[in-house]
């Protein structure tokens, strides 16, 4: 008779599913909705300039000395001020969640009828297959009734919650910022020919397999850091990921050395007939360079040039 006595409270009590809860409460909706997009845009921006800073290098590794040094300190500066900005979303992000886990936390403790406790009420019945979810079955444990629908209900009609989500997506979240500022092409400043672009057409076989030499040179650094991922790991690592650059950059510009020797004849012929061109390392999404993108029309005339032709890899 006791045992029985002491089961009733928690029957009564019920239970509630916080998955449910957050399914069917329009605030917690709101606020998910306006968060991912939000986060989808700023994710978008990072993959643009992510992709850009990788194309810049690449493109000044493909120069090998005729790069230009300012432009080697650009691309540096833009790399290390990107940096800083993903790490600065990054933690907004994550105290952005924090704070809307704590308020609606707190809101459904408010809402939670006394005695009710939290039970997941669907729960795997074995493993899932692959590219399959796993099958569910009710939940034994979660016993009495099932206030999920009614906490979700008052959560939404709580004051104290929708204003805090009104402050929370109020705050304006961190720039990423895209540069944009054209720079001066190598050689001819008439019209350009957009180097990372052009090679990747004309020898995108051997730049990913260097892509994929660099790769596993770097698999080494990955997991020493997997190991030790402490301040002072990392400083001893950065030497061996500045030999791997520089080998890198070596084989990017041998690869494009013999090309670019032979555009520098075509120049020399074409000059008077103003088809001569200038290469431009700044990626086009970042501003390109000044003077007319003649990427499309000389790329392909080079392409088809015997002497430049001779020269891809």
């Amino acid at each position: 008779m006791l045992g029985v006595l002491l089961v009733l409270p928690a029957l009564a009590g019920g239970h509630y599913d916080p998955v449910e809860v957050a399914r069917q409460s329009e605030a917690y909706a709101r606020a998910a909705d306006a968060a991912g997009a939000a986060f989808k845009e700023r994710s978008s921006q990072v993959e643009v300039v992510a992709a850009g800073l990788v194309a810049y290098e690449e493109a000044l590794d493909l120069l090998g000395s005729r790069a230009p040094a300012d432009q080697r300190d650009r691309q540096a500066a833009l790399e290390k001020a990107f940096f800083r900005e993903k790490a600065v979303l990054e933690a907004f992000a994550g105290t952005m969640m924090d704070d809307f886990d704590t308020e609606f936390s707190n809101a459904v403790t408010r809402a939670t009828p006394d005695g009710a406790v939290a039970c997941q009420t669907m729960i795997p019945t074995g493993k899932a297959l692959p590219g399959m979810p796993a099958p569910m079955k009710k939940n034994p444990d979660c016993e009495g009734e099932d206030h999920s629908s009614a906490i979700a209900a008052k959560i939404d009609a709580d004051p104290t919650l929708t204003k805090a989500i009104d402050e929370i997506l109020a705050i304006e979240w961190p720039a990423i910022t895209l540069p944009t500022e054209p720079q001066a092409p190598v050689g001819p400043a008439e019209r350009w020919l957009a180097v990372q672009p052009f090679f990747r057409k004309v020898a995108g076989s051997a730049l990913k397999r260097i892509d994929q030499a660099d790769d596993d040179a770097r698999l080494p650094i990955y997991a020493a850091l997997e190991d030790d991922p402490s301040l002072e790991a990392q400083r001893a690592l950065v030497d061996d990921a500045k030999a791997i650059d520089r080998k890198t950059a070596e084989a990017r510009a041998g690869v494009a050395e013999p090309v670019l020797t032979a555009i520098d004849g075509w120049n020399a012929k074409k000059a008077k007939k103003d088809l001569d061109v200038g290469l431009c390392a700044n990626p086009i999404p970042f501003g390109g360079c000044t003077g007319k993108d003649a990427t499309s029309e000389i790329g392909a005339m080079l392409r088809e040039d015997k002497k430049v032709a001779r020269t891809l890899p």
